[in-house]
């Protein structure tokens, strides 16, 4: 069973097979990620709105369109990073698949750094702008400043149990193509063996 669940989430080749049953195969993991998304944000306002009270869940509902705009921003790059890799996976270029991946991780980690530094810099101006009501502003600010701060690690967690859901010669296969370590692909290696 596990070595199953480890093949179907494990690497794929597209480009070998029938379209249809890849395209289901390939969709079945994202469509399981977003519905563990919209669980999340379902157990958060359920958790908070019976045991912390209405104006916490106000609070975060305030400071959800500053969350979706992370979202949105991450799920680009992320978008952008994968068409790039895919195209490279699909013309056997490791070495560009390589380079591609590295530069995505790291520039990841980038924006996710200065996320984490700008954002509670600026919280306080955008939930003004926003026109927060006052008696949610201190804790909407209060939870956009932790999830600013959480940035960091969240994205260094799921970037780990991604790759070490893989069986392990798909783990590093996109990070080491040669003998050699090339600088960009650091991050990635510091990840993928656990810190």
């Amino acid at each position: 069973m596990a070595g199953k669940l480890s093949a179907f989430f494990g690497a794929q080749d597209m480009t070998v097979g029938n379209p249809a049953t890849n395209l289901i195969r390939f969709s079945t993991p994202l469509l399981i990620g977003n519905l563990a998304q919209q669980l999340y944000s379902t157990v958060d306002s359920i958790v908070v709105g019976n045991y912390v009270g209405d104006s916490a869940l106000a609070a975060i509902g305030a400071s959800g369109p500053i969350i979706n705009l992370l979202l949105v921003l991450f799920m680009g790059v992320s978008v952008g990073a994968s068409i790039m890799a895919s195209q490279y996976f699909g013309a056997k270029d490791k070495k560009r698949l390589s380079h591609s991946v590295g530069t995505a991780i790291t520039a990841t980690f980038a924006v996710s750094i200065f996320v984490m530094v700008v954002g509670p810099l600026i919280t306080h101006p955008i939930m003004s702008a926003l026109q927060t009501p006052q008696d949610i502003y201190t804790m909407a600010c209060d939870y956009l400043i932790i999830i600013f701060l959480g940035i960091l690690g969240r994205r260094i967690l799921q970037h780990y149990f991604r790759h070490s859901a893989r069986p392990r010669r798909f783990r590093h296969a996109a990070h080491f193509p040669a003998r050699g370590m090339r600088h960009e692909h650091w991050s990635g290696y510091l990840v993928c063996r656990g810190l």
